[in-house]
């Protein structure tokens, strides 16, 4: 694994991987830093001439793909887990990183033996049509697959005196965290607990700060529970989640675990948000992200446990049937030409 050491090297070491600790950079990634990258890739790719290059994220199929020109015999795979922000309708799509992305990859397309995997099948279409990947050589496999036996509701308990209503994600203004606090703004005085869950994400320009979410705490509008590693734990203190995103999502991982943990969800409306949320079934899915339509959805959501809780049984049922881990797995592996009954007993 090439990747940044975010903390989590042993355990990725603990499961047998060899890990290459490699700065990819982020947003506006400057030259030397993206030259340095896609140089450090190459080398081990080289050195290693594996069968399978899973490239996955916009930095990753960006930089990763000049091996490709001299490893022929190598499969890569870019994993577009949605257009992201170099894609997408906001600003910073007209970015000079963002030529960068639309030009690399382009230029992959044109390689025989990249392909790419989406989670959407509007993904898909944009790529193609703006010649980003070449049909053929590409695929469609819904979300990430989770182990619904390890993501599980919590225990049938007494319900609690106060719902606590959660936003779940990295905190950056595209991703709804500013409208999430403005409607609990709003429904302060309606008695119920609003968590954040996650930390600034220092390489995004429109992330939130340290000293805003101070400030939320201290005028008493939300509790700041920071970023965490157990979100089995941290989904089943939930019994609503709230994501008003306007990047644009492939099939939100939050989304999938909160589900399979019993956890509805009032989302945004994304071809990848409607994935995984059944509008008025295992969740709603808002008209707009505006703070007053969240607020409006959360009040009205929260008024009616029974219909809440028939929405979180409900969510678990749709994790069950649409994105449980072998089933995820059996389509990423036939997409890749990966006999999956020879792999079967062979855990490495």
């Amino acid at each position: 694994m090439l990747a940044p050491d975010t903390g989590h090297r042993r355990r990725i070491e603990g499961i047998g991987a060899i890990f290459h600790d490699l700065n990819l950079g982020r947003e506006d990634v400057g030259a030397l830093v993206g030259v340095t990258a896609a140089s450090r890739i190459a080398y081990w790719l080289l050195r290693i001439r594996p069968q399978l290059v899973f490239l996955v994220q916009t930095a990753a199929y960006t930089l990763g793909w000049p091996a490709a020109i001299a490893l022929r015999k190598t499969k890569f795979v870019r994993v577009a887990g949605g257009v992201g922000r170099a894609l997408g309708l906001s600003a910073a799509s007209q970015s000079r990183s963002a030529r960068l992305v639309r030009g690399s990859l382009r230029l992959a397309a044109r390689l025989p033996n990249v392909w790419t995997l989406f989670q959407l099948e509007g993904d898909r279409e944009l790529f193609a049509r703006e010649a980003l990947a070449t049909p053929s050589r590409s695929w469609v496999v819904p979300g990430t697959g989770i182990d619904t036996n390890l993501w599980s509701p919590k225990a049938d308990d007494a319900a609690p005196a106060t719902l606590t209503v959660g936003f779940v994600s990295r905190l950056y203004a595209e991703k709804g965290v500013y409208e999430f606090v403005d409607a609990a703004r709003r429904l302060r005085d309606r008695g119920l607990r609003f968590a954040i869950v996650g930390a600034p994400d220092v390489g995004v320009r429109s992330s939130v700060s340290a000293d805003e979410i101070e400030q939320w705490e201290h005028e008493g509008i939300i509790e700041w529970w920071g970023q965490r590693d157990d979100m089995v734990a941290t989904f089943r203190a939930l019994d609503l989640l709230v994501f008003p995103s306007r990047h644009p999502e492939g099939t939100p991982r939050t989304l999938i675990e909160a589900a399979a943990c019993g956890v509805p969800a009032i989302v945004s409306d994304q071809e990848g948000c409607r994935a995984v949320v059944a509008d008025g079934r295992s969740g709603w899915v808002l008209k707009s992200t505006s703070a007053d339509e969240v607020a409006v959805a959360i009040a009205a959501v929260t008024s009616d446990r029974i219909e809440l809780a028939a929405a979180g049984a409900a969510a678990r049922s749709r994790a069950q049937a649409s994105f449980s881990l072998g089933s995820t797995l059996s389509a990423v592996f036939s997409g890749c030409g990966i006999n999956t009954a020879h792999t079967t007993g062979n855990q490495e």
